[in-house]
């Protein structure tokens, strides 16, 4: 089999004929001529550019190969924070980041000197390299700020969800260890809140450091809390940052990620992965950026959380890497959302299903609205060929419809749908450097066509569960491979496929509601006796989380009443939103919940 290929772009993919110099230029690829519309390209590895899924096959039994070039190797000290300025001095004047709610905004050369203001100032405080802090703020320029300084001061950031409660607050930053934390000035008191329960639970003496955004020199700020905005501010010298000696191995962000059998668990993503992964998506078929250049820029509404690792990688990081220009939105709302499309002439969408829904439903949003949308990009849960079909033909404009695969676990991209066919029947190819193989119930690897459980191997995948080495070896095996539990497989083609989650998790507006979460906190409740929970398909947001009670005295509680009891405990998208009352749950002989006998019985 070849390990050179001609490949010839330009008769099959006009549209990459002007971004293939840039596509090489910062992608480490290794090009060997470049003539009359032809490129050769050589593998560092053994997997050519482009295969069929029975060679890859006869070559690897029972292991799929990316179809892509894999990645070349990554130079130690490329950490993510130098990965993003990389190229920052070709766009110093472009817009990095802008508020759609405020306007508030910062260019790419303004960003560089004040993420480095800001780690200088979290150096002069005396943390050390290597310890964690946490974020938890809604979408806004100086949350960008906050992470990619943390980043450049050698700390690690374990980012938080706004809507959580103190109880679940208090987990996440008892877990991860954090020294500090930026937030609001809304949110403190919810943090002081955590903090007391971590003190009163664990027996320590526990106090965060917290650090409060968006008040200036006018603004009171709770007592014992310091400003943000002073951190950033002209009295900081930026050149006063001292090296960390941080290399692409070393973990450079925690984020939480739900389970099925309790609390969420801190998964533990380097340098190495976060880098490696937005590389691995930069390929002919899925880049979506084209070149930022004196006259042009891509513009990416960014209202899916930074907070979460889609977030992250694909929409900040990519984004400043690339010279975009990110519009952040700090929550959905529709007025702010269409003006973001509308205003400031969007080219690039990341999206979750309820948001594509909407686009293809809401009677407000105009031809004008999408006028200048080049490619939307679904992830966080499937959508149908038909809702993708329904945005595609409303409006007229001509732009691409692509679908990703990913986890937290594997920061997150796995796969991506090529952009130029609109295809979210499938969750399209694997990345660059990414294997994976599909094993069937009885543990044999499958072939193309039939269902297992995805497990994939590459340079995105996580180090490990934040303190717990347990559940890291249920999850990667000795080969290496994490077990997604999802149920999927994979066409002739090389496409993949998922079709169930083995995990059981409910996906709200894309978020992860464990049902082992919600169900002890329904068995804690004095009137239960036993309780489950599952996930019903909802159009607005994928799922809904329905309980299955079995009451100590049906007499002695009201649904309603066990609907206020979880709301009081949970975030928004945990809510339960139906409680029915049983006899008994079905459960096997292994004591395992039978979700399968209540789905079919409640609700199909």
């Amino acid at each position: 089999m070849k390990r050179m290929q001609i490949l010839k772009f330009y008769s099959q993919r006009s549209h990459l004929k002007k971004n293939f110099t840039y596509f090489c230029s910062v992608n480490h690829l290794s090009t060997r001529q470049f003539s009359n519309g032809s490129v050769i390209l050589r593998q560092k590895l053994s997997s050519p550019f482009c295969q069929s899924v029975s060679e890859i096959r006869d070559e690897f039994p029972g292991v799929i190969k990316s179809p892509f070039l894999d990645l070349e190797e990554i130079p130690s000290d490329l950490t993510i924070d130098k990965y993003m300025w990389e190229n920052v001095e070709k766009w110093p004047n472009h817009i990095a980041v802008e508020c759609a709610v405020t306007r508030q905004k910062y260019t790419y050369s303004q960003m560089n000197v004040l993420t480095k203001k800001f780690a200088v100032s979290v150096q002069k405080r005396g943390y050390k390299v290597g310890q964690v802090i946490s974020t938890m703020l809604p979408n806004m320029p100086d949350h960008v700020v906050s992470i990619i300084g943390s980043i450049e001061a050698g700390l690690i950031v374990s980012p938080i969800n706004p809507t959580y409660t103190p109880f679940e607050l208090s987990h996440q930053l008892y877990d991860c260890g954090a020294v500090a934390i930026i937030t609001l000035p809304n949110f403190v008191e919810k943090v002081r809140e955590a903090e007391e329960l971590i003190r009163t639970k664990h027996k320590i003496d526990y106090k965060l450091d917290i650090i409060v955004v968006n008040c200036d020199s006018t603004s009171s700020i709770p007592d014992g809390a310091s400003n943000f905005q002073e951190m950033i501010s002209n009295q900081v010298d930026h050149n006063e940052l001292q090296p960390n000696n941080r290399t692409i191995d070393d973990v450079a962000i925690l984020p939480y990620s739900s389970g099925t059998t309790g609390l969420a668990k801190g998964v533990q993503l380097t340098h190495r992965n976060c880098v490696s992964n937005c590389i691995q998506i930069f390929n002919p078929d899925s880049h979506h950026y084209l070149p930022t250049s004196e006259s042009y820029q891509d513009v990416s509404p960014t209202v899916l959380p930074i907070f979460h690792i889609y977030g992250f990688t694909v929409l900040m990081v990519r984004a400043l890497r690339y010279g975009v220009k990110m519009v952040t939105l700090p929550k959905f709302d529709v007025a702010p959302f269409l003006s973001a499309l509308k205003d400031y002439r969007a080219t690039v969408l990341y999206v979750a299903p309820p948001i594509l829904l909407f686009l293809g439903s809401h009677p407000n949003i105009t031809d004008d609205h999408m006028a200048s949308i080049r490619v939307i990009c679904n992830g966080a849960g499937p959508v149908s060929q038909s809702d993708a079909d329904r945005v595609l033909n409303r409006f007229k404009s001509k732009f691409f419809i692509s679908q990703g695969y990913g986890l937290t676990e594997t920061s997150p991209v796995i796969s991506v749908s090529a952009q130029n066919e609109n295809d979210v029947f499938s969750v399209g190819k694997l990345t660059r450097s990414t294997n994976a193989k599909i094993i069937k119930s009885d543990g044999n690897i499958a072939m193309a066509g039939e269902h297992g459980e995805v497990c994939v191997k590459g340079p995105q995948v996580m180090l490990g569960y934040h303190k717990n080495l347990q559940a890291t070896k249920e999850v990667i095996d000795d080969d290496g491979y994490f077990h997604t539990g999802d149920i999927g497989y994979y066409d002739e083609s090389g496409k993949f496929h998922i079709v169930d989650r083995l995990k059981e998790l409910i996906k709200v507006r894309g978020f992860q509601v464990p049902p082992a979460e919600l169900e002890g906190l329904l068995r804690s409740h004095e009137a239960v006796a036993d309780a489950a929970v599952i996930g019903v398909p909802d159009v607005k947001t994928g799922e809904k989380p329905w309980a299955f009670v079995v009451a100590k005295n049906k007499d002695a509680v009201k649904a309603s009443e066990l609907i206020d009891f979880v709301s009081s405990k949970v975030a928004p998208f945990k809510k339960l939103s139906n409680v029915i009352f049983v006899d008994s749950i079905p459960k096997s002989q292994a004591g395992k919940i039978l979700r399968r006998i209540l789905r079919e019985k409640y609700v199909n």
